[in-house]
């Protein structure tokens, strides 16, 4: 019962702390109102987690309904692979006659890969599932973090008196210093990242109408924050577009997704270069 909970409270400690630098600065520009900038910032965050989540949602849940009705009514159709498939460096052949095969006769395809389709359908599934429930635990921690933003000196002497409980007088500022420094290097060197680059390459397959791009950019979010490249979902959806568009637009979706891959080599280094204020 109180885990859910606790789920919560912790994002919302960790958003307020990641966020906190930010919020001072805006907060000096409005003049020290820090109930005010506390609102702005609540309301700025909801709108940009909410915004892309009903984007990314409606694109799994049309997805979701596409292949289910054409399931239902046997007219879902896999169109015939371009020749230059098979020209794709290693993996060519195999793509080119699996797909080839899928586009004359798809259910027999389905029914020889039956057991990876079942697991493919159950992750699809649960990462359905667990993305809804994920954006509801944010909503509420972002709330949660703005209540912690107005009341930051009082959290923070709050959190110094349990470090010198636990430690002493003299290590407890250290420790709640340096615990507060960990969380931001982590909020903005690893989830900023992710966020930025999950967002740039999600519109990029957007723009291209990949199907399920939706699905594509999540799996992305999770291989960014997990410290995998993202060319692991970005290569086989560069090779799509080079297979349905014409060469320039496929080109140019090449390049941008080769760029978001390698972002994180220029993006961790400025975000981690900003100031760690502590409120003292």
């Amino acid at each position: 019962m109180i885990k859910p909970f606790t789920i919560i409270m912790v994002w919302g400690i960790i958003i307020a702390v990641a966020i906190f630098p930010l919020y001072n600065k805006l907060s000096l520009a409005l003049g020290r109102r820090f109930k005010l900038t506390a609102i702005l910032y609540t309301l700025l965050a909801l709108s940009l987690l909410i915004g892309p989540s009903i984007l990314l949602s409606s694109s799994l849940v049309e997805t979701s309904a596409h292949l289910a009705k054409g399931f239902s009514e046997g007219s879902l159709v896999v169109p015939p692979p371009a020749k230059s498939v098979s020209e794709w460096p290693l993996i060519g052949d195999k793509v080119y006659a699996f797909w080839n095969q899928a586009s004359n006769n798809l259910e027999n395809t389905l029914k020889q890969n039956i057991p990876a389709i079942k697991k493919l359908g159950e992750a699809f599934i649960s990462a359905v599932a667990g993305v809804g429930g994920s954006i509801l635990q944010f909503i509420f921690s972002i709330i949660i973090s703005g209540i912690f933003l107005v009341n930051t000196q009082k959290a923070y002497d709050v959190a110094v008196k349990i470090a010198s409980r636990l430690t002493d007088s003299e290590q407890g500022p250290q420790f709640t210093n340096l615990a507060i420094a960990t969380i931001r290097s982590v909020a903005q060197g690893v989830l900023g990242v992710a966020l930025i680059q999950a967002t740039l390459a999600g519109m990029g397959m957007y723009v291209m109408d990949i199907p399920g791009w939706g699905l594509w950019t999540l799996m992305i979010l999770i291989l960014a924050v997990a410290q995998l490249p993202p060319l692991s979902v970005l290569i086989p959806a560069m090779f799509y577009v080079f297979s349905v568009a014409a060469t320039t637009p496929a080109i140019i979706f090449a390049v941008w997704s080769i760029v978001v891959s390698m972002s994180d080599s220029f993006l961790k280094p400025m975000l981690l270069g900003r100031g760690m204020d502590t409120p003292h």
